[in-house]
């Protein structure tokens, strides 16, 4: 790949606000994007190891996350990771979510991950819109079975008062 086109490449990851990052598991070197780390609400300073991703992952998220890491790195596997999970700014903060994708490349006779690379996207606001959304269905449904009772409970009562009125009990 050309300069050009890597600038190129780069100008559209940052357009997209995606971050980037590349894991290399025989060392346990970590590279972020600075967009990777504003994400994780880190400096762009910051210096990440995988443990520390692991603390920025939200506690009840963490050990989910950490076996799909395992499974993408699993040379009997498919080689690859999609999963949401909340990160964790601070201790009493909000949830951000995320979502991270990944492919994992092995050596020629695939015994052993070399490398692990991908991108992730803060999804927080699409995940707000579908919790609104959600909890906005869940009251249109308690609403639309009211109303269905009342509805009928008119049926039954206009019934009663069409039998009354053509002389049946």
């Amino acid at each position: 790949m050309q300069s050009s086109d890597i600038e190129r490449l780069q100008t559209a990851v940052d357009a997209a606000g995606v971050g980037t990052w590349d894991f290399n598991p025989l060392t346990g070197s970590l590279i972020w994007s600075d967009q990777c780390k504003r994400i994780f609400g880190l400096p762009v300073t910051a210096v990440v190891t995988y443990e520390d991703f692991l603390n920025g992952v939200h506690p009840e998220d963490r050990a989910h996350t950490h076996a799909a890491v395992e499974r993408a790195l699993d040379p009997a596997g498919a080689g690859t990771y999609d999963i949401e999970y909340r990160t964790r700014w601070q201790e009493s903060g909000p949830a951000h979510w995320v979502r991270a994708t990944g492919k994992a490349f092995f050596n020629a006779d695939r015994t052993q991950a070399q490398r692990f690379i991908g991108t992730i996207t803060d999804v927080s606001a699409y995940k707000a819109l579908v919790e609104q959304l959600t909890r906005a269905y869940e009251d249109l449904e308690v609403k639309v079975t009211f109303r269905n009772l009342a509805l009928e409970q008119e049926v039954s009562q206009l019934r009663a008062q069409l039998a009354r009125s053509e002389g049946n009990p």
